[in-house]
């Protein structure tokens, strides 16, 4: 086989598969943006969005990571709050800080 004529069509293949692999991820995450601009991650394959430093969140295979700004982008994508670290449930309530119960959806104060 002559190598001046395959590798110029292999690295289009390539590329068009990538493109394609890209745009496939695109459609199915349409919220996710890059790691520069999320402040909240999930997983390709998983169900839940985390804060980064959460333990369950480091467990994710760095191809499979996916980066949402808010909780409200990760649940537009199908994703639910994880339940160790707590992250805002779509948006409605503020994150407590380490060591603070939440706050309550009744307007009441913390409980006596």
């Amino acid at each position: 086989m002559n190598d001046a004529w395959f590798a110029p069509r292999a690295r289009l293949v390539l590329a068009l598969c990538l493109a394609a692999a890209v745009a496939a991820c695109r459609a199915r995450f349409p919220h996710a943006v890059g790691p520069d601009q999320g402040r909240l991650v999930a997983s390709k394959t998983g169900e839940r969005y985390h804060r980064p430093e959460c333990s369950l969140a480091r467990r994710i295979a760095s191809k499979n990571l996916l980066y949402y700004r808010t909780g409200d982008d990760a649940y537009a994508d199908g994703f639910t709050p994880c339940h160790v670290c707590r992250p805002e449930a779509r948006g409605t309530l503020p994150v407590p800080a380490p060591g603070q119960d939440a706050p309550r959806a009744t307007g009441q104060g913390p409980p006596p």
